[in-house]
């Protein structure tokens, strides 16, 4: 959902454009509020997914363009709860194998258009 303030006053939330056919969840406005980056069991290359993986949206406009799939740091466990830091540092939580057990913190370092392997962070 998406609302925007006009005039001193904020508009009657509506869904927003890139959402609403899947399951969008964690939103997070990067630091320049330029991009929003969230979870989603959205298909992947048509692909059904059962894991939520890490997706961004950049603004566009008054709107937002399509949503792209973080290949570099997503797996098949879960990734949820993604933001970024004005450094360019990916911060996200997975249940993936390698980790401490559980749900583990990891960070990604952007590169170039992508983001670089993500590690674990130690405790």
């Amino acid at each position: 959902m998406e609302s925007r303030l006009v005039d001193g006053q904020w508009t009657e939330a509506t869904v927003a454009s890139f959402s609403g056919t899947y399951p969008d969840i964690d939103p997070w406005l990067s630091p320049d509020g330029e991009s929003l980056y969230f979870s989603s069991i959205r298909p992947v290359e048509g692909a059904t997914r059962t894991d939520a993986d890490l997706w961004r949206v950049d603004g566009v406009g008054d709107g937002w363009g399509e949503p792209v799939h973080l290949t570099a740091v997503n797996t098949d466990s879960d990734e949820l709860g993604a933001s970024i830091t004005a450094d360019s540092v990916l911060w996200f939580a997975s249940d993936r194998p390698g980790g401490a057990g559980g749900w583990d913190p990891y960070t990604a370092q952007l590169d170039g258009d992508g983001f670089a392997t993500p590690e674990p962070v130690s405790p």
